[in-house]
């Protein structure tokens, strides 16, 4: 744990250079898995987003999201300079537990706490970081709660599987129509996703895809319609640890042609029997009518 900590505020507390920080975010990932001897008990092989949970079985994910911004993609995919950084803080806490003999349903629950901050493009992105909600530049809020589901269709398809979240807006304001920063969709949110994963060559990659269909809804509000697209690659040097790399691209239904891509790194550990870390790091290298930023994450899984 002292490990995770020290190669933690290493990369927080150095000065925000962003060719620079992608180095340190990989060199970090690299530093804890060449601190993990092979160990027996492995969750992150056998709990990919694609298997459910045993009856009885309890996992919690806290994902930690920074996505910041001084440019985007024109409607021509033309890199354009903003006069400001947007940064924004995710913070995704998912609740899911195991419940049923068969194996093929669970259930649980989500809270979603989000935070944004528009400042100087010479401004540090992690000033998000101090949950500013003046109403001005910055806002911060539980954004939404709701219920969520995971379920097998097929008995037989053990790595297919169908996640669904429904998500109430909690906030008020908080797409900025009354005056303020845009910090959500002040709408209903349900997000399906299917997964799918499989081993390869000899157990020590893995490849796992998601297609998911997003929609935002009511309120008054206009419809939306996200379709992403997901690919990652995993690599297992040992038991405990895994490296992987992704690519995603995400279209707006009924936009004009409105879509991002966002390609990164990322690396997990099981640090002990029940918990796990990652980290990880991507960069949206194209698009159109869409941001141009990048994304510093972190999250933590207990799984019992």
């Amino acid at each position: 744990m002292k490990l995770v900590t020290m190669a933690f505020l290493w990369i927080l507390t150095k000065q925000i250079n962003f060719q620079g920080l992608a180095a340190r975010w990989t060199a970090a990932v690299v530093l804890l898995g060449t601190s993990v001897a092979a160990q027996t008990g492995s969750n992150i092989r056998t709990f990919t987003p694609s298997a459910l949970l045993q009856k009885g079985q309890v996992e919690v994910k806290l994902f930690q999201n920074l996505y910041t911004q001084t440019s985007f993609y024109n409607t021509d995919g033309d890199d354009q300079a903003l006069a400001q950084r947007s940064t924004y803080f995710t913070s995704l806490n998912s609740f899911v537990f195991g419940s049923t003999d068969s194996r093929r349903l669970n259930a649980g629950f989500d809270v979603n706490i989000k935070s944004v901050l528009n400042a100087d493009p010479e401004s540090s992105p992690l000033e998000v970081l101090k949950f500013a909600n003046d109403g001005v530049t910055g806002r911060t809020a539980v954004s939404s709660v709701g219920p969520t589901l995971k379920w097998q269709p097929i008995a037989d398809w053990k790595r297919v599987s169908v996640y669904s979240h429904f998500w109430v807006p909690t906030a008020e304001n908080m797409d900025g129509a009354a005056g303020g920063p845009f910090l959500e969709y002040q709408q209903f949110q349900w997000w399906n996703q299917l997964f799918f994963d499989r081993t390869l060559w000899n157990g020590d990659w893995q490849v796992f895809t998601s297609i998911e269909a997003w929609w935002r809804f009511g309120n008054g509000r206009e419809d939306l319609v996200q379709l992403p697209m997901s690919t990652f690659l995993s690599w297992f040097p040992s038991d405990r640890f895994t490296v992987y790399g992704m690519t995603q691209y995400t279209p707006t239904a009924r936009s004009g042609g409105t879509f991002f891509v966002q390609s990164g790194i990322g690396g997990k550990w099981q640090f002990t029997r029940t918990w796990e870390l990652e980290l990880s790091y991507t960069d949206f290298w194209a698009g159109n009518n869409a941001g141009a930023g990048q994304t510093f994450n972190v999250g933590f899984r207990f799984l019992r």
